[in-house]
């Protein structure tokens, strides 16, 4: 007899899980016929903002071609460069040289504490990339009060000398290892 309740048991069990899952079958079928019909919406009335409401000409030849307007977001055509107010502080290819090689001495911690991570060894590893922290201190003390005087002038459209552009470029360089050392726990 105890057999037969089991198999009972399971028979009741059987027919519950089916209609369970029958009425699941309905949700997620209704769910996916209104998914399908907001898609035929959307695209319905997409369709009907593309098309233009009046039919185009083609311009004639005789007519000169129409001169190329100047983009609004292009800062190239917008941006008026004046005077600084302020004078910008001497910045020298030698300042610049430090810099550089600073970012170099740095790049190479970095690397050498990444390689000792991989080892194993993360005493060592973060030994290294406290040194380049230290150093990117002393790059970041280095040019704190060029990269000022370049965030105002920046803001007020001064014109710059172009050893701000190298500036630039040495900057942005040593702000993506600076993060990268910031990550690997320097």
């Amino acid at each position: 007899m105890g057999s037969r309740y089991s198999s009972a048991a399971r028979a009741s069990a059987r027919r519950g899980s089916s209609s369970g899952s029958g009425s699941q079958a309905y949700v997620i079928g209704g769910i996916a016929l209104a998914v399908v019909v907001i898609v035929v919406l959307m695209m319905r009335k997409k369709g009907t903002d593309d098309e233009p409401a009046t039919p185009t000409t083609p311009p004639a030849a005789s007519q000169p071609a129409a001169q190329p307007t100047p983009q609004s977001g292009s800062k190239k055509n917008v941006r008026t460069l004046t005077t600084p107010k302020t004078p910008a502080p001497a910045l020298t290819a030698a300042t610049l040289d430090q810099y550089e090689k600073l970012t170099d001495e740095v790049r190479t911690l970095y690397n050498e504490g990444s390689k000792l991570r991989t080892a194993g060894n993360n005493n060592d590893a973060r030994a290294k990339q406290a040194q380049a922290k230290e150093k990117l201190d002393a790059m970041h003390e280095l040019i704190a009060k060029y990269l000022l005087w370049q965030e105002e002038a920046d803001m007020q459209n001064w014109i710059q000398p172009p050893e701000y552009a190298r500036l630039t470029t040495l900057f942005q360089k040593a702000e993506k290892l600076d993060n990268l050392v910031r990550k690997g726990g320097g």
